[in-house]
């Protein structure tokens, strides 16, 4: 058969051969609208597979964010542990030290063998990270803490003019406590 033509059967079983453009010029429509129709099949396909995964993706993202807050979560927890345990041995050796300095101080007369002395100097090599403790000395009023809380602070609250009264040297260190978080 000729390139182009097409074999069209009538009810009765006549078959005519026919050109298939003519047949396009009689239903033009027929050949697009299946185009058509197989475009919007295409592209409903793809709508549904792109949707699902969308929904693929976005389940992974919040599965990733859970992990990462719960990662997060965890390291902090691990994070405060640490710290708890490195300040409750702080604190037991701080105290420790300071209630031996403060006995064996007690009956000195003399400042500077007070501040000069070894548990005294042991308190202040502690260093930064005993600041809330020794605040808390100072709000029990257990003795003279100014002399550590100068040495070990980034900073000194009191004025040059209260530095005569020890009320109010104490209200300044602790309300400098107060403010940054310590006490």
């Amino acid at each position: 058969m000729a390139a182009g033509l097409k074999i069209i059967r009538s009810a009765e079983g006549i078959a005519t051969a026919q050109e298939a453009w003519l047949n396009e010029l009689v239903e033009p429509d027929k050949g697009e609208r299946a185009r058509e129709r197989e475009s919007q099949e295409y592209a409903r396909w793809l709508a549904e597979a792109n949707y699902e995964r969308l929904i693929e993706i976005a389940n992974t993202r919040r599965l990733l964010e859970t992990a990462l807050r719960l990662r997060e979560e965890l390291a902090q927890r691990e994070r405060e542990q640490t710290r708890e345990a490195a300040n409750a041995g702080v604190q037991q050796q701080f105290e420790a030290v300071a209630q031996q300095w403060l006995l064996e101080t007690k009956l000195l007369s003399d400042p500077v063998r007070q501040y000069l002395h070894p548990l005294h100097l042991k308190i202040i090599a502690m260093g930064e990270k005993i600041l809330p403790l020794v605040l808390r000395e100072v709000e029990k009023q257990s003795g003279h803490w100014f002399v550590v809380l100068n040495a070990i602070s980034p900073e000194n609250p009191v004025k040059p003019e209260d530095e005569t009264s020890i009320e109010r040297v104490t209200n300044a260190w602790l309300e400098w406590g107060k403010e940054k978080g310590l006490i």
